[in-house]
């Protein structure tokens, strides 16, 4: 669905790609709930047009104020949405449009657009230039955070930029290292800006009390872990000590492994000190040491890929457990980007070595697996070489029928 905005008509038009056996696909009749949101508010009540055929046009008689389009409202049709909307209508949704999910869409849209920005800003190697939508998209967040309106769950949401699979699926080929500093730097621009906000509201958001598990309570701990999440991107001096104090004094699992993982981003001695310890803690426990296990997978450890390949020798690493496996394999390929999609290739090296292993075992575990590969037409020619050789590699081993099959599909034999 497009939508296009002139001086005073709206024009909505569909397109369904076709599918096998339907070469040509007949329109659908999509209701579009929409509506114009101004500088200070909505100009207007929701409208409901249904768009029959291949495209439709109504008036609108505000082309004299400056206005955006909030459309597809409250789910009004399953359609993917592309419009000629630009940065100043995302900034203007993200502050006045009622919605929650549009108004969060939006900030996702623009985040999107600037971390492809600076995901080609890094790949030349230039420093990432502030600009006028990069300062209203953290100060539009910022005013987020300090709105009343919205709930602490909404507010966790949309503190939440995408992620680097995101903005790679958003670009025609990128270097996915660059597009996850390309994350850590809008990130610290967002903290940077709402720096004293996110220390007031973490503070404020901290309960000793027992531990809840209803909405308003989870509600609670995900905005108070974001904010200093985001705190921890700038390396705020006030970010390590609420970290080890939180992790020390977690009564819940969510607190807990949150600071951990923050800890694991502030760096130091003090990362390996908390992992040795929450091990020890958990140790008896297989379903968190699955979740310790996915931690250290995403650690941009030190010493690189061996780091990970040691876990495998770990005294509580079973690779006959489809669960540890998935846990540290892939976790590894999931959330490990930088030794992942190492220049070296040894990140896909180890993971094939892995995939095959499981394959002896669990060929559908191993299978779904190596469905990570399939990112591979996204990457940067260097990377898609080296993933195009590991499937090679794979398909050369005379590996399961699962396995084969995802494969040559992945590869596009």
């Amino acid at each position: 669905m497009q939508t296009q905005l002139g001086a005073d008509v709206i024009t909505f038009q569909q397109k369904t790609p076709p599918t096998p056996g339907q070469p040509n696909k007949k329109p659908l009749p999509l209701p579009i709930k929409w509506q114009a949101i101004g500088d200070d508010g909505p100009l207007m009540e929701p409208q409901l047009t249904v768009l029959k055929g291949e495209k439709t046009s109504v008036s609108l008689p505000l082309s004299e104020q400056s206005y955006s389009l909030s459309v597809l409202q409250d789910f009004s049709a399953p359609a993917i949405l592309h419009t000629d909307q630009n940065s100043d209508d995302a900034l203007r949704l993200m502050a006045n449009d009622p919605n929650a999910f549009n108004r969060w869409e939006a900030g996702q849209a623009l985040a999107r657009k600037l971390m492809g920005e600076i995901t080609k800003s890094i790949e030349s190697g230039e420093t990432p230039a502030p600009n006028p939508a990069l300062r209203g998209y953290a100060q539009a967040l910022k005013a987020t955070l300090l709105d009343n309106n919205f709930d602490n769950n909404f507010k966790a949401l949309a503190l939440t930029i995408p992620s680097n699979m995101e903005v790679l699926q958003s670009l025609p080929h990128a270097d996915p290292i660059a597009a996850t500093l390309a994350g850590d730097w809008l990130n610290r621009a967002v903290a940077d800006e709402a720096q004293a906000d996110l220390i007031d509201a973490y503070h404020a958001l901290k309960d000793d009390g027992p531990f809840s598990p209803d909405a308003k309570a989870a509600g609670r701990r995900a905005l108070k872990n974001r904010c200093l999440s985001l705190l921890a991107s700038r390396q705020d001096a006030v970010a390590a000590p609420l970290a080890i104090s939180q992790f020390h004094e977690a009564t819940n699992m969510t607190d807990e492994l949150s600071a951990l993982l923050i800890l694991d981003k502030l760096g130091g001695r003090r990362v390996d000190e908390s992992m040795e310890s929450f091990y020890a803690k958990w140790k008896d426990n297989p379903l968190v040491i699955d979740k310790w296990f996915a931690v250290q997978a995403g650690r941009k450890h030190p010493g690189g890929v061996e780091a990970i390949r040691k876990l495998t020798q770990h005294e509580a690493f079973d690779a006959r457990n489809p669960n540890r496996v998935r846990a540290l394999v892939g976790g590894f390929a999931m959330s490990n980007p930088h030794l992942f999609h190492a220049p070296s290739g040894a990140g896909y090296e180890f993971f094939t070595e892995q995939v095959l292993e499981m394959d002896s075992r669990n060929p559908s575990v191993a299978a779904r697996l190596l469905g990570v590969y399939e990112i591979w037409r996204k990457l940067d020619v260097q990377r898609q070489d080296q993933i195009k050789a590991q499937l090679r590699k794979v398909i050369k081993s005379k590996p399961s029928k699962n396995v084969l099959e995802i494969a040559s599909k992945t590869l596009g034999n």
